[in-house]
């Protein structure tokens, strides 16, 4: 009988770190990334000068400078971690 197949399509490190935390399931994972996260050029300062910003991933926090306890609106708890931990005032929103 063959394993079952687990296919991760998230970005390459998600689907890896995900791929580890199913290691003792017996499951055979193929990584197969339909998107990756690449930067966009911006202006930091249009940024910094923001009074509160919308996230939809941790990824993009980091870009977004120092929180200095502006609002930030995040999808999902991964998210409103990262925007906590960048001295964000965070609001989740499903």
């Amino acid at each position: 009988m063959t394993a079952p197949v687990l296919l991760l399509t998230r970005p390459e490190a998600a689907s890896r770190r995900f791929a580890d935390e199913c290691g003792g399931l017996g499951l055979r994972v193929v990584i197969a990334p339909l998107q990756r996260i690449e930067p966009v050029a911006h202006d930091p300062e249009v940024l910094a000068m923001a009074e509160g910003l919308v996230f939809t991933s941790p990824v993009a926090v980091p870009f977004a400078g120092a929180g200095r306890g502006r609002t930030a609106i995040c999808v999902g708890a991964g998210t409103a971690a990262a925007a906590e931990a960048a001295g964000f005032a965070v609001q989740v929103s499903a």
